[in-house]
């Protein structure tokens, strides 16, 4: 009898990365590495087979090779300039590259108003103004390096749907920009870009620019998160033999 363990996300690499782990009664430890993309799993290797001991060990065998793959998958190239694109092999966003916290704070649901969703940060302030409206893909800067925030990657898209001059906010507005008090006192000029409906997207390593700019990545590979996955009969299937052959 084999009794399916794990399955989870990587801990410190890309969150599509999925694995798949099993134990049975001889302590055979196995599983395999998946891919999610477009709220599909892929199966893409043979991750992992063989007895250990304790499941610390099988574990960190797990973790070395996850390791060793994600490398060898971010060496590729998936950026790429705005004169390659290509729509049948790349995907293309406007996006927008932020200092953390404020990048991660766009891109998390806080509440939802009026049919919309807002961001624990929903006015981002801007030396210019901009005719663009529409989605963004929020980018968090490679600096600073908070503790539990990720930088130099993706991070969610947002709804940019209006833009307000900074002299015309009120103290409701402020607080929607999340920067400190005595900071604002010094902003006397600006605009206020209008954000809503953050969605998170899968995070991976990005070159910024300044300003609005186009993001070109290989296609397929940034996905919005799935907020539920749901297996086809024969993926499901599938995922049980991989298991039952152990």
């Amino acid at each position: 009898m084999k009794v399916l363990i794990a399955m989870e996300i990587a801990g410190n690499y890309p969150k599509n990365i999925l694995i798949t782990s099993f134990l049975d009664e001889n302590k055979k430890f196995g599983g395999w590495i998946y891919m999610l993309r477009n709220g599909e799993i892929h199966k893409l290797m043979l991750g992992f087979r063989g007895h250990f001991e304790t499941s610390i060990e099988a574990e960190n065998y797990l973790h070395d090779l996850s390791k060793q793959y994600v490398k060898e998958y971010n060496n590729k190239k998936m950026q790429y300039n705005n004169k390659e694109y290509n729509a049948a092999i790349h995907d293309r966003w406007r996006a927008l590259t932020v200092k953390n916290p404020y990048a991660t704070q766009l891109v998390t649901v806080a509440y939802e108003d009026g049919g919309y969703t807002y961001g624990e940060k929903s006015i981002e302030v801007r030396s210019k103004n901009t005719h663009y409206r529409g989605d963004l893909m929020i980018c968090s800067s490679i600096n600073p390096i908070i503790p539990g925030m990720k930088s130099g990657v993706t991070l969610g898209l947002v709804e940019l749907y209006d833009i307000k001059l900074i002299t015309e906010f009120t103290s409701d507005d402020w607080a929607c920009t999340r920067i400190p008090l005595e900071r604002q006192k010094q902003i006397t000029k600006g605009y206020g870009w209008l954000m809503r409906n953050p969605r998170r997207v899968i995070e991976f390593p990005i070159k910024g620019q300044l300003g609005i700019y186009n993001l070109v990545y290989s296609k397929g590979i940034i996905t919005e998160y799935p907020r539920k996955v749901v297996l086809d009969k024969k993926s499901y299937e599938q995922m049980i033999k991989d298991l039952e052959n152990g």
